[in-house]
Formats: C-alpha cells, structure tokens, sequence
C-alpha cells in the first residue's frame, strides 16, 4: 500500500463525512429514462451536483460521467490511520463510498471481478468481496453509503456492521419506495438524505420513521442562475442567497415541512441531522417560526460544525 496510499480516498465537504472513497464515479439513471410508475428517473429533475464536478475536473476523471471503476483505489481505507469524529464509536474516520456516483445502479454487476494487487500478491476477486473485505479490515471506521437506487442495495446484502446504508429520497413518493426496498436489506444502520427536498405535500405516517436509524435533511443548491430557472417549477420552494460571498444559492423548503418531519423523527426516536445549507437559512428566518429551542446543539447530532475544505474534488453534497 506505501506506493498507492490513500488513492482516491480525500478528505469530505459533507457535515457528516470525515473522507470520501471513490472507487467509483458515474451514473446511468438520468440516461434510463421514466421509472416503472411513469415519474421521473431514479434521480430528481434538477443538476446533479457530481455530474458537474467530474466534468469540472477531467483530470480526476477522463472518462466523464460513464460508469466507471478504479481498481486502484479498492485498498485504500487500509493506509487510513488517526482518529477522527466518528458517528457511533469512540475512533475512526466516517467515510462516504461513492460519492461521484451510485454504486448500486442497476448497470453495476456486484459479481464482476477486478485485478487485485497486494503487492506481494496478484488475483482477480468478486468486487462486492473486495469492498467488503476492505471494510472488513477497517473496523474502526465507519462506511457511508448511499444510492438513488434502493432496489440495488438488495444484491450487496449483507452490509458489515461497520456500514450505514442509506437512499436519497426528495418527496413523499420516493421515500415511501426507498423505504419498502430498505427494509429487505441486511445493515446495522439504515438511514435516509432527504436532499434536495422538492416536496413533502402529503403526509408520511409517522412510524415509516421508526424503520431508520437517522436521517439527514437539506436543500437544493446551485447558482443562482440554477435556482431562478427551477423556482417556477417548485413554487412552494424560497429561493435564498446562502452565502455572502460568492454565487451559492438554494431553494428552501417550507418551514411546515420540516416541523412535520422533525416533529414525527423526534416521536420515533430517530436522529436527525440538519444540513449546513438549510442550517444557515433557518438560523436567518423570524425565530417565531422555529419550534426548537437550541438548533445548534439539538440538530446537528454527529458532531459540532466545523468547517470543512475538500482537498480534492470529491467534497459536496448529494
């Protein structure tokens, strides 16, 4: 590992993640078209923020968004030493799997084997055996995962203890279907990133809540010229400068929406955490429409709010 230490394995912008490994970078599900149910794609109909920043650096990523694999980079959480600020454990980093693009599309085959190069040692190996063998001998770090694509979580089950498996869902519609395709998966931890949040016009019952273990909740982000091209499609939606500096803006969802869901998350007992995005937007608006007393201590369980700067282009959000 001396002469590939930590390849493609950076440090994170997320709030939640320590690092990110990127084994893998790229996507299909805009490409696939309507889901069975006639809705969008497996993705929201606004940019994907990964999308962007792999053609924004070519040099990281020749191949653009196609799906593609860096065997490589299947090793390195194994040269990952040092503590870090760990969701559930008193050691270890949090480290996002993926994060440039989903692993579990339906176009990645779990079963397809990939060179393996130990140094002392060459072989081909099974990629879910590899990436499980990697997490494996990581038990002081904790592996993120996330997807788009929850009906493919099924054909990597079991997850080790050690993982969190979660799915993006940004209305009722889509939480419902990543939910009922969760609860067929083998993982300790199970969770859920409502971003960006388009819609939660109609009532979730409150004991779908029960089924996870936390839940992180955030805006849609981009340009400005990027939000006032969307806002008259989310009409429920404020469009919001996030930054005094520079172009980041965000659509905010209604303060109602999420006191419907905090308020059903607190009654679960399931753990929420607020996103810087909506964080600072929530800490700008008249505090009569706050319900929570102490937002910074009460909604950012996994840990304070340090600032945070990607050392490579694999930080943001998703």
């Amino acid at each position: 590992m001396s002469d590939r230490k930590l390849i493609r394995l950076g440090k994170s912008g997320i709030e939640y993640l320590d690092y990110v490994w990127n084994l893998y970078s790229g996507c299909k599900h805009k490409e696939q078209g309507p889901g069975p149910s006639g809705a969008e794609a497996k993705c929201p109909p606004v940019p994907c923020w990964a999308e962007v920043l792999i053609h924004r650096h070519p040099e990281f990523y020749p191949d653009g968004f196609a799906p593609t694999f860096y065997p490589e980079a299947f090793l390195s959480p194994l040269g990952l030493k040092g503590k870090g600020k760990p969701l559930d454990s008193a050691r270890g980093k949090r480290i996002g799997v993926c994060f440039m693009g989903d692993l579990f599309g339906d176009w990645v085959n779990p079963r397809k084997t990939f060179p393996i190069d130990l140094g002392y040692a060459k072989f081909d190996e099974m990629l879910y055996v590899t990436i499980k063998n990697t997490i494996l001998k990581c038990p002081r770090h904790t592996f993120i995962f996330l997807t788009k694509n929850p009906a493919g979580l099924k054909a990597w089950s079991p997850f080790p203890d050690n993982c969190h498996v979660g799915f993006s869902a940004w209305s009722p519609e889509s939480f419902i279907e990543g939910l009922r395709c969760i609860t067929q998966v083998e993982a300790k931890v199970k969770w859920v990133s409502l971003e960006p949040m388009l819609d939660w016009s109609e009532q979730v019952a409150g004991n779908a809540w029960e089924l996870l273990d936390w839940v992180a909740i955030g805006a849609l982000t981009g340009t400005k010229k990027q939000m006032m091209a969307l806002a008259p499609k989310y009409p429920a939606l404020t469009p919001w400068k996030l930054s005094a500096k520079g172009n980041r803006w965000g659509l905010m969802p209604p303060v109602a929406w999420l006191k419907n869901i905090v308020g059903q998350l607190d009654a679960a007992g399931t753990k929420v955490f607020i996103k810087d995005n909506l964080y600072t937007w929530l800490m700008e608006i008249p505090h009569e429409d706050l319900f929570w007393e102490d937002m910074s201590n009460l909604r950012q369980e996994f840990g304070a709010r340090e600032s945070k700067k990607a050392s490579a282009p694999d930080g943001g959000s998703q």
